[in-house]
C-alpha cells in the first residue's frame, strides 16, 4: 500500500513513514483486517461476520444507487 502510494497510485496519506521509516497507515490498515480475522473465531464471529457482510452490501447498494 505505501509503495502505490509513493508511485502516485493511491491515496497520499498512505505514503506516510515515521522517523525510523515505517509506513503507519498501512500498519494500522493490515492490524484491523487481523482483528476481523480474530473475531470470526469468536463464540458469536459468525454473527458479527453477517453483520458486517449486510452492512458492506448496503453501502456498496447506496454508492451505486448514487452513481
Amino acid at each position: 500500500m505505501q509503495a502505490l502510494a509513493a508511485h502516485g497510485m493511491g491515496p497520499k496519506w498512505l505514503a506516510w513513514v515515521d522517523k525510523k521509516g515505517r509506513p503507519v497507515w498501512p500498519i494500522v490498515i493490515q492490524m484491523m483486517f487481523g482483528l476481523l480475522a480474530f473475531i470470526n473465531e469468536a463464540a458469536t464471529g459468525s454473527t458479527v461476520f453477517t453483520w458486517l457482510l449486510s452492512l458492506t452490501g448496503l453501502s456498496s447498494f447506496f454508492v451505486s444507487g448514487g452513481l
